[in-house]
């Protein structure tokens, strides 16, 4: 983890910086938000520094010393950036030079305005050094975000680092959230490549939003949660992609102390409010949060590719229709022991007819006296749909059954199940299902033991594994987890995992 650099040590790296780059279309307009942001010394900087071939000005580069001293303009701290990032117009872009900026006040906070869908407003850190450092963003004071988005368009911002200040004590290190995405609907943004940690409530609190997008981003140790949807007042999350993420460590750390008692009552790697949707979360590793692993109350969610592992509580929770989990493993207890309402997959919504889906999934916990499965446990008389394919469901602990509600019709396909210590391991209503009636389920489902390479860390099957060549091709994704293509072999496996 890299540490921020704090107040004092500010002025000692204001000359080491390197320079800030802005690309715009019309010179004369930059000249004017030069003079309007800093007088006459920022607008020698920028009138000092314009290329010739191709018109961009540079803060900081040629011969202009940003450093103090000299007659030079002065550095730009994170008080002057927020004040440049204020005034950026459609098609502009911003390279924040490498370095800590310390947010201290609300008037430090980056609130960039709207761009459009042909020039959005580009936001982008400098990256340094052999392993890529981003800029860092740090605050405190009890901030509410170090950046905040209210009701802007098309806006992207990538390669950054926000946190708290690690040199400030006390309530002089307290940071709510990283990114804050409130009042009104934002649409066309990016967040690409960020880093974001260390922070008392969420790494992203995200209200209303129509496309956006999240790839590459790294949030983890933040007290409320990684990524928040809150109720919304226009649909909440509309077309959002999460995609080759980690969200993890939610509810370990909170105003400045680590530990395993969190202040949320679920803080969780993603947890959306009801919303339109949909929700594509893709290639993202949910784990070691103190609360869910991933709740999503939007419909149409996929979850495509991830790893939800060892979380507290629930590892998948949905609520919202037409979900869908494919190639996912879903394993561990984040340290829970006996008895515990929490599962690896929960399914519940009061909207009857919805449909929920699990293809190719790797589900396992055991913890004695817990279900791996529960579906509308609460509301079993609002009839849903749910289908099983190609999953693994496993557990070795004594009394772990799949609940599922007597209204819901229940299809399975080749399913594998082993759950040698629960008789029936699938509790439908009424009915018990075990070993000797399983074809009632369906065709195709089988039980025995799915010979893990690796229970608890390695869910890839051994060649002899009953999951193997026993899927079936009808619905199945055309790759495993791993990318490898399916089938591969005899027949398509059962599982994540395609052997």
């Amino acid at each position: 983890m890299m540490a921020a650099r704090g107040l004092e040590s500010q002025q000692k790296y204001r000359g080491d910086r390197g320079r800030a780059v802005v690309t715009c279309d019309h010179r004369a307009r930059w000249l004017r938000l030069a003079a309007g942001f800093s007088g006459l010394a920022a607008l020698a900087a920028f009138t000092g520094c314009f290329s010739a071939e191709c018109g961009t000005p540079t803060i900081g580069g040629g011969s202009t010393d940003l450093g103090g001293g000299g007659g030079g303009a002065p550095a730009l701290d994170a008080h002057g950036l927020a004040e440049f990032i204020s005034r950026m117009q459609p098609g502009d872009s911003l390279l924040v030079p490498a370095g800590t900026y310390v947010v201290t006040g609300p008037d430090d906070v980056f609130r960039p305005p709207s761009g459009t869908a042909a020039a959005p407003i580009t936001i982008r850190g400098e990256l340094s050094g052999r392993q890529g450092q981003r800029p860092i963003i740090s605050g405190g004071n009890n901030l509410a975000a170090l950046i905040r988005l209210q009701g802007v368009s098309y806006v992207h911002l990538s390669n950054l680092e926000l946190t708290h200040d690690p040199s400030a004590v006390s309530e002089a290190a307290y940071c709510r959230d990283g990114i804050l995405v409130d009042t009104g609907l934002c649409r066309g943004i990016e967040f690409t490549n960020l880093y974001i940690h260390d922070l008392d409530e969420y790494g992203m609190s995200i209200q209303d939003v129509d496309d956006l997008t999240i790839t590459n981003s790294r949030i983890e140790y933040c007290g409320f949660g990684a990524l928040g949807g809150p109720v919304g007042a226009a649909g909440g999350w509309r077309n959002v992609v999460v995609r080759d993420c980690r969200l993890s460590h939610s509810g370990r750390y909170y105003q400045g102390a680590y530990g395993s008692t969190p202040h949320s009552p679920r803080p969780a790697g993603l947890a959306t409010e009801p919303s339109q949707g949909p929700l594509l979360i893709e290639n993202t590793t949910l784990e070691h949060n103190l609360g869910d692993g991933l709740e999503s109350q939007c419909l149409h969610t996929t979850i495509h590719n991830c790893v939800v592992a060892n979380n507290l509580r629930d590892g998948v929770k949905l609520s919202g229709d037409d979900s869908t989990v494919v190639n996912t493993v879903i394993f561990g207890d984040g340290g829970e022991s006996g008895p515990t309402p929490w599962c690896p997959v929960v399914i519940y919504t009061p909207a009857a007819q919805s449909r929920f889906s699990l293809i190719n999934c790797t589900v396992e916990r055991s913890i004695a006296g817990s279900y791996l499965m529960r579906v509308q446990h609460d509301t079993p008389d609002v009839p849903l749909r749910v289908t099983l394919l190609n999953t693994i469901f496993s557990s070795l602990a004594d009394n772990t059954p799949i609940f599922v509600g007597r209204a819901t019709t229940l299809v399975g396909t080749n399913n594998l199940f082993h759950l040698p210590q629960t008789d029936p391991f699938l509790e439908h209503g009424p009915t018990g299902i075990n070993a000797a009636n399983l074809a009632t389920l369906g065709a195709g489902n089988r039980t025995g033991d799915p010979l893990f390479l690796a229970r608890g860390d390695n869910y890839h099957v051994a060649a002899d594994s009953p999951a193997v060549d026993h899927g079936t091709a009808a619905g199945a994704p055309s790759a495993d987890l791993d990318g490898t293509s399916r089938p591969r072999g005899g027949g398509v496996d059962i599982g994540a995992y395609e052997r």
